[in-house]
């Protein structure tokens, strides 16, 4: 338990793609052309890392194509051509960009939809008020910038974008009969202009017509305030008469999910760091910050994902031994041979983990899970063929219980070493190889080397003292008398059965 609680788990392993992605987040209100000019200084940075094939920049790369918004894709030579490791690149291009205060930087695996991001960790925090929101965001990113690991630490909250908040004078409105939506009528064609206002026709052939101001008449709050909104009584009247224009600066974005304000956190891992270490540091932050009951949090993503994966293992875990319990028991024809059996499973699993710690690995709810699994199916074998042998020799000869033991696992210890050995040496390459892919193999290899390597001996140990243990049970006068009151009473039932059935004949 201990080293189960230790460990570090993540989501998936960590794999040399031979091509990763920096997301740039230019500060709020950047035109484009001085994106593209920044973006320039960002490519000569990272084209001088080694091992650098070729560069794809993007401007306006997020899904609401906003031109401060951008990304860059670095693709590498394969790795056999190259010294350094993909995650050890990525070190050197956040060493190298940490050089642009402005910009918010995200070093990362390329994503598989376009526009969206793929970040280690994503949480979000949602509730009513948006202040109050980027109160405990912020608590919350300083708690995570603490943590040694996390990195491109960011929200998606964004302040500072300059905005004209137009403040209406209702009592004046309703004296001169101006609406409040035939202002914000009139504002959204001056602004944003109107799609269609009318349609033209020529011939069998139909257009619509747009309507939009100039832009010299809509640049500026004096040009807003000359803007004439339609009066049930006095014809048109000037906007500045009433409302007020205020120039200010508001978020660049108010995301919603389910009719409430959120804001998410997101981050990337590194240098060994786990996802659930950070992720415990996260709800013990939650807890301090006692929040109102209105505000919730919560995981989205890949991190969500890591927690559905890590529930269903836990089931995957409990059904396969029970679905072994049950196919032994069937094979064996007893209820106690398979526990004995069983016993090995569990001592295989420590090993397993302390030879992922020994490696420098963290636990893939993903591949290493398998990796358990296998061992099981291992570590399982070896104790069928010393129970088998053993109940066959007891069969077969008139010998005594601790000759038979002695005898079935002196028989069976070759078979069991060969096992072994041609498993270890079939699992080498994949924990020593490298290429593409070599990242999810190797927490597999190392968890079955590791596991069936280091529990071979207690397995050999265990199996015939648990053997020997039951069967003096299993011949105790308790379990005796236990199995005569059990068969009289299946006795009596058939014989009540019998009657019933004559009866209704």
């Amino acid at each position: 338990m201990p080293l189960a609680i230790g460990i570090g788990k993540d989501f998936l392993p960590q794999d040399d793609q031979s091509q990763f992605e920096v997301t740039v987040k230019l500060p709020s209100g950047s035109s484009l052309q001085g994106s593209e000019e920044v973006m320039k200084q960002v490519e000569a940075e990272l084209a001088q890392l080694p091992g650098v094939r070729a560069l794809l920049t993007r401007i306006g790369a997020d899904i609401r194509r906003q031109v401060d918004r951008a990304s860059v894709i670095v693709e590498l030579v394969p790795i056999e051509e190259r010294k350094q490791s993909q995650q050890e690149l990525m070190l050197m291009a956040r060493e190298r960009l940490a050089r642009f205060r402005d910009l918010t930087i995200g070093v990362q695996l390329p994503a598989l939809i376009q526009g969206a991001t793929r970040y280690d960790l994503q949480f979000y925090i949602q509730g009513p008020e948006l202040d109050r929101l980027e109160k405990y965001a912020s608590v919350l990113m300083q708690r995570l910038s603490e943590v040694p690991g996390v990195r491109d630490l960011d929200s998606s909250y964004e302040p500072g974008k300059p905005e004209v908040q137009v403040r209406i004078n209702r009592d004046k409105a309703a004296d001169l009969g101006v609406s409040v939506a035939s202002i914000a009528g009139a504002l959204r064609t001056l602004v944003g202009g109107d799609e269609q206002v009318t349609t033209y026709r020529e011939g069998e052939d139909r257009y619509d017509v747009q309507l939009r101001v100039s832009e010299e008449f809509r640049n500026s709050p004096d040009a807003l305030e000359r803007l004439y909104v339609p009066s049930a009584k006095l014809g048109n009247v000037p906007l500045a008469n009433v409302a007020e224009l205020v120039e200010t600066t508001g978020p660049t974005q108010i995301m919603r999910w389910n009719r409430q304000r959120q804001i998410m956190i997101q981050a990337n891992l590194v240098e060994g760091q786990s996802l659930s270490n950070v992720l415990a540091v996260l709800n013990r932050t939650v807890d301090e910050l006692n929040l109102p009951p209105e505000y919730r949090t919560g995981l989205i993503g890949q991190t969500k994902e890591f927690g559905r994966a890590g529930r269903a293992y836990l089931m995957a875990f409990v059904l396969a031994i029970a679905f072994m319990y049950m196919v032994l028991a069937a094979q064996f024809e007893s209820f106690i041979d398979p526990v004995t059996i069983l016993l090995s499973l569990p001592l295989s699993v420590p090993f397993a983990l302390l030879s992922l710690m020994v490696a420098g690995e963290n636990f893939s709810v993903i591949y290493s899970s398998v990796g358990i699994f296998v061992l099981f199916g291992i570590v399982k074998k070896n104790a069928i063929l010393q129970i088998d042998h053993i109940k066959a020799i007891r069969r077969s000869e008139p010998v005594g219980r601790l000759e038979a033991i002695l005898r079935g696992c002196e028989d069976r210890l070759r078979p069991i070493l060969m096992t072994t050995l041609s498993l270890v040496a079939g699992m080498l390459p994949l924990a020593l190889g490298g290429g593409a892919g070599s990242g999810s193999r190797r927490t597999v290899a190392i968890v079955v080397i590791g596991g069936q390597t280091l529990c071979l001996l207690l397995t050999l140990l265990i199996t015939p003292v648990a053997y020997s243990i039951f069967d003096d049970i299993a011949h105790a006068p308790l379990w005796a008398r236990m199995r005569e009151m059990a068969g009289a009473g299946a006795g009596s039932l058939r014989r009540a059965w019998s009657g019933v059935t004559g009866l209704l004949r």
